[in-house]
């Protein structure tokens, strides 16, 4: 797919329009099973394979009308699961020497997750277990060190309580309860609420940085902040990042996006920029968006 990516540029404090720029685009991985239609979410994974033929595999979902998981072995092929119909938003790590995984999404406003094992050529989808009721976009890590440490956390929105609140377990499942996610803001210092679209990266076990869009109630702001919890110190957490009143983040990198009476802004961000790496839009960081009033 093509797309017509503008830039803006500030000249002498005049805003110039640049041309539009029409990159190339190849496919490099085709998913096998048909025409993927109106896909709206995707999320992927990697991890070291000492029994795949390169040493690497790869795993991914998307939701749309056939919502489903791929792991795509390269030198072997790309096999693929789907998942329940109307699944949406679904995010997927892998690890444990690309042995095991977990798939996450929302279905029927609520939250679940499928295990999944790997050997060559098979996918073996477990069955979903529903993990919080009343909640949705859900996100998922899995520990750095994945093959030795499988920790893995599952963040979402809690509509219920109107915020953020994450579970704890590994790539073989075992998810427990729901723990709200610290609402301390690391660049506000203080508590936000009506936190929303949350990520998270996790470390190691019990040490897990989130990020999500909330409401400063001191500064009277919306904000995009980072929230901690952990059993250790993490240091460099500490930039701010206080929006101006009533911005929205757009996110998308490098596309020029004006509404009627709209100011055009730029800021770095936690991690909101993506990429179609395989055919499948990835997220990368750290990300220059485009914030608009």
């Amino acid at each position: 797919m093509k797309r017509k990516i503008y830039t803006l540029i500030m000249l002498s404090g005049h805003w110039v329009f640049a041309q539009p720029i029409n990159p190339a685009s190849t496919v490099d991985l085709l998913m096998p099973g048909g025409v993927y239609l109106n896909v709206q979410n995707t999320g992927a994974g990697i991890s070291q394979c000492s029994f795949c033929a390169q040493s690497v595999v790869h795993a991914f979902t998307w939701d749309g009308d056939n919502p489903s998981i791929a792991v795509y072995e390269p030198g072997n092929g790309t096999f693929l699961q789907p998942l329940p119909a109307g699944a949406t938003d679904p995010d997927i790590v892998i690890g444990n020497d690309g042995n095991n995984g977990v798939v996450v999404y929302e279905l029927n406003g609520d939250v679940e997750y499928s295990t999944f094992t790997y050997s060559p050529g098979a996918i073996g989808l477990g069955a979903p277990v529903v993990l919080v009721t009343n909640a949705g976009h859900p996100n998922i890590d899995v520990s750095s060190d994945c093959d030795k440490d499988i920790t893995t956390v599952i963040v979402f929105d809690d509509y219920t309580n109107n915020n953020i609140y994450y579970s704890q377990g590994t790539l073989l499942g075992a998810f427990g309860g729901t723990t709200l996610v610290n609402t301390l803001g690391l660049s506000q210092g203080v508590g936000l609420i009506n936190r929303k679209h949350p990520d998270v990266q996790v470390y190691s076990l019990g040490n897990y940085l989130f990020t999500s869009q909330g409401y400063d109630p001191v500064q009277l702001s919306d904000c995009v902040d980072l929230f901690l919890a952990s059993t250790a110190s993490f240091i460099g957490f500490t930039s701010g990042n206080l929006l101006l009143p009533n911005l929205k983040c757009i996110q998308e990198s490098m596309v020029l996006y004006q509404t009627p009476d709209s100011v055009m802004r730029t800021r770095w961000c936690t991690k909101i920029t993506t990429a179609f790496v395989m055919g499948f839009k990835v997220s990368l960081y750290p990300v220059f968006s485009h914030w608009v009033r």
